[in-house]
């Protein structure tokens, strides 16, 4: 007997005509079996496809989509395969893509990246229910992004459908606002998108991504700059924080907000300058006002519910921005920093003395006070965990400043984001020469002093400007009063005045509540104490604020020709606005003025 023979046992000593038809019999059960098998396996892939794509080639079917014309031209005889479900896929996209007359549910949903994210998550579905072939369902996800990235990739291959449009309104309807789930569907279905075009070419992948995902970014502005306003925003912060899924989006999104010109006004003009230009502040001083309408003549409950409005909607601003930058900062560091020390480049001017006495109505080579205010917010919550961290603060290096950043390729190399900071002018004159022992700066000094950069061209001027529009107040109530106790206010002079003083109060309004919303408020005060103990310990040359006592003797190491004059002027103006339109914080931060006088005391003495 034939010991290879696995049955061979079991067949004994029966006579050999016996024998021969006890073997005809097992072999027989052999096929069945693998003909059931392979019966098992194509129903299973059926049910799959039915379950997980809702279309079917059963022309009985109810309760899926039937792909009559699909169904009608395969052989009877053709195998069920994954290969096939493909096709399949992709014929059912085209059809109903141009076909939309059927009642639409999710089986006959004529979208294409939408109806592909449903598959998705029917197969994730699918997956943790257990009991299936996981091989399968890994297959069809597999086609499921293949046909996205084709979508994306070659949007004009589905006539009719805007894919950016699709994208728009699926990040609307499954974003997490708190991008607490980066186990998220919505996350793992772009994220291995853009694996797919990484793999298809890893050279050029990125001119790739930025061509599919500009459309969208293009859309995204154009909507924000039609409807955005203070209150209503909240629709475009999905579709931005996308792009914080990964280094590659961020990317993305970094570089379709960069102005390929040199005019500092550009910034204002892409998708995240339009998102920092959302304010209570006028575009121009002469309006609309979209708050505080003739304000002379409403009565003072009236103004203050209005301030209260708006710094609940700025408060909401702001969040929405820092969580956005934060987040950027996480997946792309270098490029965000690039970009913010780029927008303060294109705008240093925007703070220069002959361009305050000359203001323009219209500004059209700078950035505007609405933008660079928020702008500065965003900054001073960024470095908020640097200046209340006195390990961190310690790491706030002055020779940051000593960089020569007319080589920006090497400057980026040592983390100096913020170009031309050598220009500035410090409080001692820098030694001739001198080349920065550090080999590179860390993050905390480049935020440092690209925030005080910010702040000199935010708050500084619009503190000035507050203090004038003040001052022209008080004198055209004077006007006004002097008109009403002489021949009465219903003349054209007096009528003129009146228009002047509303307006003119509708603007100085308007920018105080931008610059004292609370939360600001306490951001710039932290900001300012921090500041205020790092440049004493500069001019110490201490380390630690406890280790700083006496500074009436000049230490022959201190570092004070790095610091530029912008540091203690910021301090300064921060504390002096704060009494002026903001006494009751002043009052809150008692145990902070030691730090402010300290520093006051320390720069009067070496002056």
């Amino acid at each position: 007997m034939d010991n290879s023979n696995p049955f061979s046992n079991l067949l004994g000593n029966l006579p050999p005509q016996e024998q021969h038809h006890e073997k005809k019999e097992i072999d027989t059960i052999n096929h069945e079996e693998k003909q059931d098998s392979a019966e098992s396996s194509k129903c299973e892939l059926t049910m799959l496809m039915e379950e997980i794509f809702l279309f079917s080639f059963n022309p009985d079917t109810k309760k899926y989509l039937y792909l009559e014309d699909f169904a009608g031209q395969l052989k009877s005889d053709e195998e069920m395969t994954v290969e096939l479900v493909g096709r399949a896929l992709f014929d059912r996209l085209f059809q109903l893509s141009s076909e939309s007359s059927a009642p639409i549910t999710d089986a006959t949903d004529p979208s294409i990246i939408p109806y592909l994210f449903g598959c998705y998550k029917r197969a994730e579905v699918a997956e943790k229910k257990g009991g299936k072939d996981k091989r399968v369902i890994t297959s069809f996800q597999n086609i499921i992004l293949s046909n996205a990235f084709t979508a994306l990739k070659i949007p004009y291959l589905f006539e009719g459908i805007n894919i950016s449009e699709e994208v728009y309104a699926l990040l609307q309807s499954s974003f997490d606002p708190l991008l607490i789930a980066r186990e998220s569907s919505i996350y793992t279905f772009f994220k291995d998108i853009v694996e797919m075009f990484k793999e298809e070419d890893m050279t050029n992948y990125k001119s790739e991504l930025c061509q599919a995902f500009f459309p969208l970014l293009d859309l995204t502005k154009n909507r924000l700059k039609k409807q955005g306003s203070l209150t209503k925003n909240n629709e475009f912060w999905p579709i931005v924080r996308f792009f914080t899924f990964s280094k590659d989006l961020g990317e993305v999104l970094i570089l379709h907000s960069t102005p390929a010109s040199d005019n500092g006004r550009e910034f204002e003009d892409t998708l995240l300058g339009l998102l920092f230009a959302i304010s209570c502040i006028p575009k121009t001083d002469l309006g609309p006002f979209e708050y505080f309408d003739r304000p002379a003549d409403q009565p003072p409950q009236t103004t203050e519910f209005t301030m209260k409005y708006i710094w609940t909607s700025l408060s909401s601003l702001h969040s929405n921005l820092n969580d956005l930058f934060y987040n950027l900062l996480k997946c792309c560091r270098d490029p965000v920093l690039n970009w913010l020390g780029s927008c303060l480049e294109k705008n240093v001017d925007k703070g220069k003395l002959w361009n305050q006495t000359t203001q323009e109505l219209t500004p059209r080579n700078y950035v505007s006070d609405r933008f660079m205010l928020n702008f500065s917010a965003v900054l001073l919550h960024l470095s908020n965990p640097i200046v209340t961290s006195d390990e961190k603060l310690a790491k706030v290096d002055p020779e940051y400043c000593s960089v020569n950043t007319e080589n920006r390729d090497v400057a980026h190399e040592k983390g100096v984001h913020l170009i031309g900071i050598e220009k500035e002018t410090c409080f001692l004159p820098r030694p001739k020469d001198f080349v920065t022992s550090a080999p590179k700066f860390g993050v905390s000094s480049d935020l440092f002093f690209i925030t005080h950069k910010a702040l000199d061209l935010s708050t500084r001027l619009l503190h000035e400007k507050l203090v004038k529009l003040s001052q022209e107040l008080n004198k055209l109530e004077r006007a006004w009063r002097e008109l009403q106790s002489a021949r009465g206010t219903s003349t054209d002079q007096g009528i003129e005045i009146k228009e002047r003083m509303n307006m003119r109060m509708s603007l100085y309004l308007s920018l105080r509540a931008a610059m004292t919303e609370p939360k600001f408020c306490e951001s710039l005060m932290n900001f300012t104490t921090g500041s205020s103990k790092w440049a004493c310990q500069i001019a110490a040359n201490k380390k630690c604020w406890d280790d700083v006592d006496d500074i009436t003797v000049l230490s022959e190491e201190n570092r004070l020709p790095f610091l530029p004059e912008f540091v203690a002027t910021n301090v300064c103006d921060a504390i002096l606005f704060q009494r002026r339109f903001n006494a009751l914080k002043i009052e809150e931060t008692n145990d902070d003025l030691s730090k402010f006088l300290f520093l006051a005391y320390c720069f009067y003495f070496y002056e």
